[in-house]
């Protein structure tokens, strides 16, 4: 397919030119005859820009996703600089809010799962048959704790 926009230059000069044939033209017929090859240049003209148009719509949609990747990456690299990595219940590896950047938030555990995924999931804690766990709701990453009740959870250091 030809590039409209170069469909559009190269159908200016065309148009220039059926113009002056047409004010040179002589006899009716000859007339009539300029008259609808204008014509037909202003209907190339018109489907080019049309084409031009569309591309640029389409450019503008995919401007518009790749700022709002972009925001949603800032946001989470500045989201995952407030957590750190910590190793819990000597069963597994966990995200931690910092202290000194939870901003009045309390403690909390971030799934190690989520995190990888530019997702910030908080672990919930659970009881199942009286042993604590911490679970996601997304992803159902799970912990058992290997005890029957917990103290508050702390910030990481």
């Amino acid at each position: 397919m030809t590039d409209p926009l170069s469909i559009l230059a190269a159908a200016i000069p065309s148009l220039a030119k059926a113009g002056a044939d047409i004010a040179s033209a002589s006899d009716e017929a000859k007339r009539n005859a300029q008259l609808i090859e204008f014509q037909r240049v202003i209907i190339q003209l018109q489907s080019s820009i049309a084409s031009i148009q569309i591309q640029n719509a389409s450019l503008l949609r995919e401007k518009e996703q790749l700022e709002k990747q972009l925001m949603q990456l800032e946001n989470w690299s500045r989201e995952r600089e407030r957590y750190t990595m910590v190793t819990v219940f000597e069963t597994a590896t966990v995200f931690s809010l910092k202290e000194s950047m939870s901003n009045g938030e309390p403690p909390h555990y971030i799934c190690p799962k989520c995190y990888q995924h530019g997702q910030k999931m908080i672990l919930q804690p659970s009881n199942p048959k009286g042993w604590v766990h911490f679970t996601c709701p997304s992803c159902g990453f799970d912990i058992p704790t290997g005890y029957r009740g917990l103290g508050p959870i702390a910030y990481a250091q």
